[in-house]
């Protein structure tokens, strides 16, 4: 509890400090002056100030403020130019204070709280208090991650017009200071409080750090021979720990519309990227400075650059990729005598199209692979590709290689080929857990669709958004189950709302039976559940297993063998930039 011998500021306080007459003379506001600059010049006092209850009640998911009165204590304040006057003041010295005397991990709750009142000020979309607005984002980027995380849970209960307008202040920091200097340490602490309220827009999602990590097995044939006479000298090993995979996306779906069970964003993604930014920047030297780790880029700050932007970096790091084995392929001969092929080629029949393509990527690995090289180095898919059509003439200048994605992707896609169901209601496709296709065809199709990235080649795929935050690891909601199966969902809402005796209308349990080819199939959806009746009380955890199966489960071994091979083409550091509907 703060400890404190002077009296937090509420609203009645203020307005009763300031007295009836809205006419009064400066030398009438001496006592709403002098009370504005010591609460806002004490710590603990502004800590402990604009509170929702009459007992401060600070907890890790709310931070009991009386937002309302906030605003209108700012609002009153505007309209006295000698109590603006003092609180800005008191805000310049507070906020000299946070950027010097940063916050330890076991600092009371309460006293995060003050980052929120001064955060309010409407006086930061003033170019001219952007010092201040610099020095408080400096603070809250010094303080430890567990505070900061703190924050973000607060920042995630705010209204939609409140989130939107304390971005808008940030935007506009970033804005000025990008066209009036673009000071590394300007930029970066705006952007980094950003990036707080880009996490508590979408709480819920995956959010990784951005730095530019060097992929496994990313060196090519001559750094790796290099290295192995290195570890022969010295009698050690200098291979990196492989990277393990990280954990399937949950399965979140509710009925819940209050904000906590939400997942839905406070407002639209897109207000995080600064158009100012993605105009003038120079993406091949923010890409240079990303790769090197040394100093600002953008590329850390992902949620500021806009989805062009990132297809450029996309782009600029397969041209990377695809330079450094390149360039390889000729120095291992130099050195060596022996040559790697500088090119990833594909020689294929035209009417044996897929198992030709499915047997070359396997050769292709297996010629690239050295003796000490791990199973799962696929760095020689980053070479530049060239198909050549077995019995045809010509030069593959573009338009053979995409001629040669749009040949592949056709017949796998083609609902008669059997990997692939097409709905007509989404008029997308969707993996179809009866198929008796290979995992191999299932990895083909993810390397294609990876190479097509690598090679700029756009292709026109109809997969629901869904497959894009599967594959990024994303949880699941029902709008996801309302892209693969339209009428399906509709089906569970009914479910979730029918307000009748749900046992005897539905008639079900906790399984699902199906057909495949002919004979029907039943899979429970937990042990027992073919003799778990479904009922009111039950349904929502039905839905549930019900999607978990639909989405995951059921098209487990198809899905896992196409991110594996989507993943062994795109699965670095330019690809998670990305959001899923980028």
């Amino acid at each position: 509890k703060p400890e404190t011998a002077m009296e937090p500021l509420t609203l009645s306080r203020f307005e009763e400090a300031l007295g009836p007459d809205e006419n009064r003379k400066d030398a009438e506001l001496k006592e709403a002056t002098r009370m504005v600059r010591e609460v806002f010049g004490n710590d603990i006092a502004l800590s402990s100030s604009f509170a929702s209850s009459k007992e401060l009640k600070a907890t890790r998911e709310n931070p009991g403020m009386d937002f309302k009165s906030l605003d209108e204590f700012y609002v009153r304040v505007e309209k006295f130019s000698p109590v603006q006057e003092a609180l800005n003041q008191a805000i310049h010295r507070m906020c000299a204070s946070i950027r010097l005397f940063s916050e330890k991990t076991d600092t009371p709750l309460y006293k995060l709280r003050k980052y929120l009142i001064v955060l309010e000020n409407p006086s930061f979309l003033d170019p001219e208090y952007h010092p201040e607005f610099q020095k408080l984002c400096e603070g809250i980027s010094k303080l430890p991650s567990s505070l900061q995380d703190i924050l973000v849970k607060w920042f995630s209960k705010y209204t939609s017009r409140r989130m939107e307008e304390l971005i808008g202040r940030t935007q506009q920091y970033i804005t000025v200071k990008w066209y009036t200097g673009r000071q590394i340490d300007d930029l970066h602490h705006g952007a980094f409080l950003l990036g707080l309220l880009y996490r508590a827009n979408e709480p819920w999602r995956p959010h990784a750090n951005h730095e530019y990590k060097e992929q496994k097995g990313r060196r090519g044939g001559l750094h790796r021979l290099l290295m192995r006479n290195r570890e022969k000298k010295e009698g050690s090993s200098s291979r990196s720990e492989d990277v393990k995979e990280s954990n399937p996306p949950k399965v979140v779906i509710s009925n819940n519309s209050n904000q906590e069970g939400r997942h839905q964003p406070l407002v639209d993604p897109s207000m995080f990227n600064n158009d100012a930014v993605n105009t003038d920047l120079n993406v091949k030297a923010d890409y240079k400075r990303w790769i090197e780790n040394k100093t600002f880029s953008f590329c850390k700050y992902n949620w500021i650059l806009d989805a062009s932007s990132k297809r450029d970096i996309l782009q600029l790091d397969a041209r990377y990729q695809m330079g450094i084995h390149f360039r390889d392929a000729y120095l291992q001969r130099l050195y060596t005598g022996l040559m790697s092929a500088p090119y990833l080629i594909l020689k294929v029949r035209r009417n044996n199209l897929i198992r030709d393509s499915i047997v070359q990527l396997q050769n292709a690995r297996l010629e690239n692979m050295q003796d000490d090289d791990d199973e799962e180095n696929n760095m020689y898919f980053k070479k530049p590709l060239k198909i050549k059509f077995e019995g045809e003439e010509g030069v593959d200048e573009g338009g053979v290689q995409k001629e040669f994605f749009q040949l592949v992707t056709g017949q796998l896609f083609d609902p008669k080929y059997g990997m692939f169901t097409y709905d007509e209601a989404s008029r997308a496709c969707w993996f179809n857990r009866n198929s008796v296709s290979s995992d191999e065809e299932y990895e083909l199709i993810g390397i294609i669709l990876g190479l097509a990235i690598y090679n700029g080649v756009i292709l026109d795929l109809r997969f629901p958004m869904y497959v894009y935050k599967k594959l990024m690891g994303f949880d699941t909601t029902m709008a996801d189950m309302q892209e693969v199966d339209p009428e399906m969902a509709k089906g569970f809402e009914k479910l979730l709302k029918f307000p009748g005796d749900v046992e005897n209308t539905f008639c079900r349990n906790f399984s699902v039976s199906y057909e495949v080819f002919g004979a029907e199939k039943t899979v429970e959806l937990k042990k027992g559940g073919a003799k778990i009746p479904l009922n009111k009380e039950n349904r929502e955890e039905y839905v549930n297993l019900y999607v978990k199966w639909l989405l995951h489960d059921s098209i487990s071994r198809q899905f896992n063998a196409f991110k594996k091979g989507f993943m062994k083409v795109c699965g670095g550091a330019a690809f998670r930039l990305f959001r899923p509907e980028e």
